[in-house]
């Protein structure tokens, strides 16, 4: 008889690949991740030894699955882990263990590309790693109020609706989406403004728990940028362009210290590092 974590494996990702994915079409109710505490002991296992878990699984299967488990658009397992009933020091552990991620799937498994500026279709897990910092909640650990957040505009968000994560010309179809989007369908430089500060002061006051979420999600990056698989580098390089804005002294010293360490970089890698100690990247 299968225990609940290995149910719970063969849910997420012994699947057929599919286009879309196949949890864009599943209407069944699975209590398998409920409550938020079996979904966080169940991701705290996966990365405990996660390469022999999904050494059976495709790389196709395996980035469909890495999708549902931290993408927020395709469920969400993130928002439980961050919600379970369970200690800091526990959670920061589980966390440092998405280092594993990078180290023993992304490193062997991903093509050594960077997907920056590329307007070539990328691979699956490829996607994946690239992608992760920038969809996955646990990149993100202060908490707005709804009444610091502007309304979204209901013209954009129907635009940003109608698009299909799981085509092939997703970047095609963000990259029309964006040249569409006109100056009204955005925050005033007022609301934006309220936002930037209520960000700001939101990070000053950031009290011990929450920054040892960020430092153990910094300390993944870190790691991450010693691997030598560049597609890991940049992924690391990406999630660290968005702290950089907000928490440079946590983000800053470790992208300086990869610019100077001496190893070989390509100049694109180094320019896309370059623009990540700005915190200009998308």
């Amino acid at each position: 008889m299968l225990n609940l974590y290995q149910q719970q494996l063969i849910y997420i990702f012994d699947r057929p690949v599919t286009q879309p994915e196949w949890f864009w079409d599943i209407d069944e109710y699975t209590d398998l991740f409920n409550p938020p505490l079996a979904t966080f002991i169940f991701v705290e296992q996966l990365l405990s030894d996660i390469k022999a878990d999904l050494e059976p699984y495709s790389n196709e299967q395996v980035a469909h699955g890495l999708r549902y488990i931290f993408n927020n658009s395709c469920s969400d397992l993130s928002h439980h882990f961050k919600e379970a009933p369970v200690k800091p020091k526990r959670r920061v552990k589980a966390l440092q263990s998405i280092f594993k991620l990078y180290r023993d799937i992304f490193e062997p498994r991903c093509a050594p590309l960077l997907l920056a500026n590329s307007r070539e279709p990328a691979p699956a897990l490829e996607s994946v790693c690239y992608m992760l910092w920038d969809v996955t909640p646990l990149s993100t650990w202060i908490k707005m109020e709804p009444d610091q957040v502007p309304e979204p505009n209901p013209e954009l968000m129907k635009k940003v609706l109608e698009l299909d994560p799981s085509s092939e010309d997703y970047q095609e179809q963000m990259e029309q989406l964006m040249q569409e989007i006109t100056p009204s369908m955005l925050p005033s430089p007022e609301e934006q403004n309220k936002l930037l500060n209520s960000i700001n002061q939101q990070y000053a006051a950031m009290d011990a728990t929450t920054r040892k979420y960020y430092q153990a999600i910094t300390k993944v990056m870190r790691k991450g940028l010693r691997l030598d698989n560049p597609i890991c580098q940049e992924s690391c390089l990406h999630g660290l362009g968005h702290l950089a804005t907000f928490q440079p002294d946590l983000a800053g010293p470790i992208i300086d210290n990869f610019l100077s360490n001496g190893r070989d970089k390509s100049a694109q890698l180094v320019e896309y590092a370059q623009a990540a100690r700005r915190g200009m990247i998308q």
